[in-house]
C-alpha cells in the first residue's frame, strides 16, 4: 500500500470489497466503499504512508461483565510493531465514545 502501486493492488482485491467504519457507536461514520473501484479511488485521494511491513493490524471485540452488573461490549484495533521477528510494541484504539459512556453510567 505505501508504494501506491494501487493498479498491483487492484489485482488481489475481489470486486465485492467493502470496508465497515468503526466502532459502531459512531452511526456509520464515513462514507461507504462497496466495492473494488471505490477502494482504488478512496487511497488514490488519501495522503500520508496507509501501511508499513513492520507491522500487523488486528480488530478484535471484547465481552464481558461489568463489576457493577451490565454488560460491556467494545471494539478494538491493535497495531502490532515487530523487530526481528518479535512484537516490540503494540497501540490499542477503542471505542472511546462507548467507554465514556460506561464511565458516566458506572458513576
Amino acid at each position: 500500500l505505501d508504494s501506491r502501486d494501487y493498479d498491483s493492488m487492484s489485482k488481489i482485491v475481489a470486486d465485492h470489497f467493502t470496508i465497515e467504519f468503526l466502532p459502531a457507536s459512531l452511526g456509520g461514520f464515513g462514507v461507504p466503499v462497496r466495492n473494488k473501484d471505490q477502494l482504488i479511488a478512496l487511497l488514490t485521494e488519501s495522503q500520508g504512508t496507509v501501511a508499513s511491513l513492520t507491522s500487523d493490524i488486528i480488530a478484535y471485540k471484547s465481552h464481558g461483565e461489568l463489576v457493577h452488573g451490565g454488560p460491556y461490549t467494545n471494539e478494538y484495533i491493535g497495531i502490532f510493531r515487530f523487530e526481528e521477528g518479535k512484537i516490540a510494541s503494540m497501540s490499542e484504539f477503542m471505542d472511546s465514545k462507548y467507554i465514556t459512556q460506561v464511565i458516566e453510567d458506572s458513576k
